[in-house]
């Protein structure tokens, strides 16, 4: 049988490990956005120098089609990405909540320092 101190550190772990993969994932929303940036102002660049701006154009650049492909594409990860990260906040708090929940601060830790 586990003790409470085996418990509470399991617990711990998993809340650092949820922690770990929302930094994670909110790293790589922040790096897909910054990849639709960049997408954007080549597809500006390729339109400026054809001097096409209509996608439906029969001389519409194939990089800018690619590109805006591309750019479509990292905007549906990027709003599959957002609801996971909503669900992964979620269950965080709830983790973070049965940790404090089970292993509340005596006073004596918080006039310590420990805990914080």
């Amino acid at each position: 049988m586990k003790s409470q101190a085996q418990k509470t550190h399991l617990k711990e772990s998993h809340a650092h490990d949820k922690q770990r993969q929302l930094n994670q994932l909110r790293s790589t929303i922040v790096e897909f956005k910054r990849m639709v940036d960049n997408l954007e102002k080549q597809i500006a660049v390729e339109e400026r120098k054809s001097g096409i701006y209509d996608q439906n154009h029969f001389e519409y650049p194939i990089f800018a089609q690619s590109a805006r492909q591309r750019v479509d594409n990292l905007l549906v990860s990027i709003r599959e990405l957002l609801l996971l990260q909503e669900n992964l906040e979620s269950n965080v708090e709830k983790v973070d909540s049965k940790i404090d929940k089970n292993n509340p601060m005596k006073d004596n830790d918080i006039k310590n320092g420990i805990g914080i």
